[in-house]
């Protein structure tokens, strides 16, 4: 094995080993050396860690800190310890540690457009993601006994979710009748898939003839249809400082929490059901699956791309109104009790 596979080896996240894979590669093209003798011959490691990390300064906070750990981590399991000043001179000269691409999310009409140029399997998986809150790594984990579509509010049971903490969280009608529709040419384009990807002899392409998965693709493959997606419908804008698409997958996750808010449902419910680490709100927040059930049930007509949303300014007039007399009749009452009893006073003096 290579240093980059034995390193590789050690993490179980699939995720981790491809993104890892991705920073190791790159740092061994831009030092234009083999990984397999890079530890076999005498070289200035913390001069390779300085140049690299001066080279990254171009790219996104959050991408530099991750290739930043991601080396150390490397170059501690192959026993080349860096002093800890070192590395906390480094960390001083980066920037803070927060995205800085300029996205927004997308509305209603937008969505429109995007689920008219997407396909079954397309439509089904954005409105899923747009409804849940799921991240697509998430979603792309779903089996079918993990989706209740029979039920009234259909609920899906998160097994495979990041921290490693499995969770529950629902569905719209919207994505319910759209995973009906996927569910109907899912095993045409699966075999289809197979037959296309396997006669390429690609290991990396190959597919997998009883893929048990809702959507039997990849998280790149679902990317690069984003991509397509956008462009179809020209909504690719790309944020001019870092050149990546200000409606990126993750804005639906972003309009999921967001609708959610502004329909008024409590944050810390929003948080459970989107499993967003908290460790304060973990140890206190003890929602039932009751709660969070009746809670969505409420608002999930604020994440609808279809159904018109009811205006509800009037209604919300009328309410303001009515708790303004019905404060008035309340102050009323005290006033009317207080003199009651000053009355009473007076009678018994």
């Amino acid at each position: 094995m290579t240093p980059i596979e034995k390193f590789l080896d050690t993490y179980r996240s699939k995720r981790t080993k491809q993104t890892y894979s991705s920073h190791l590669n790159v740092y061994f093209q831009f030092l234009k050396v083999k990984p397999e003798t890079y530890f076999t011959k005498k070289r200035d490691y913390i001069e390779d860690v300085t140049k690299w990390l001066e080279y990254n300064q171009k790219c996104a906070p959050l991408t530099r800190a991750s290739r930043m750990n991601c080396i150390r981590s490397f170059l501690e399991d192959n026993d080349v310890i860096i002093p800890k000043k070192k590395w906390k001179q480094y960390q001083r000269k980066q920037k803070a540690n927060k995205p800085i691409t300029l996205d927004r999310i997308p509305t209603n009409q937008e969505l429109k457009e995007i689920l008219s140029h997407s396909d079954a399997k397309a439509r089904a998986l954005i409105l899923v993601a747009s409804s849940s809150g799921m991240r697509i790594s998430e979603i792309l984990k779903l089996e079918p006994d993990d989706i209740d579509l029979k039920s009234e509010l259909p609920k899906v049971y998160v097994r495979y979710a990041k921290f490693e903490k499995p969770r529950i969280c629902f569905i719209s009608n919207e994505a319910k009748n759209s995973l009906i529709e996927w569910y109907k040419v899912r095993d045409k384009f699966l075999k289809a898939a197979v037959s296309k990807c396997n006669t390429r002899k690609n290991p990396i392409a190959y597919k997998n003839a009883d893929d048990k998965r809702i959507f039997p693709i990849n998280y790149q493959t679902f990317c690069n249809i984003w991509h397509r997606i956008l462009r179809d419908a020209g909504l690719n804008e790309k944020d001019k400082s870092t050149g990546f698409h200000r409606l990126h997958i993750h804005t639906l996750r972003k309009f999921y929490k967001t609708r959610l808010l502004n329909a008024g449902m409590q944050e810390a419910q929003i948080r459970k059901l989107m499993g967003q680490s908290d460790s304060l709100g973990d140890s206190y927040d003890r929602f039932t699956e009751e709660d969070l059930k009746n809670s969505y049930k409420t608002h999930v007509k604020s994440l609808s791309v279809f159904e018109k949303t009811p205006d509800l300014t009037e209604h919300n007039h009328r309410i303001t109104q009515l708790e303004k007399e019905n404060e008035q009749l309340r102050n009323d009452m005290q006033h009317l009790m207080a003199k009651v009893l000053s009355q009473d006073d007076e009678k018994q003096k």
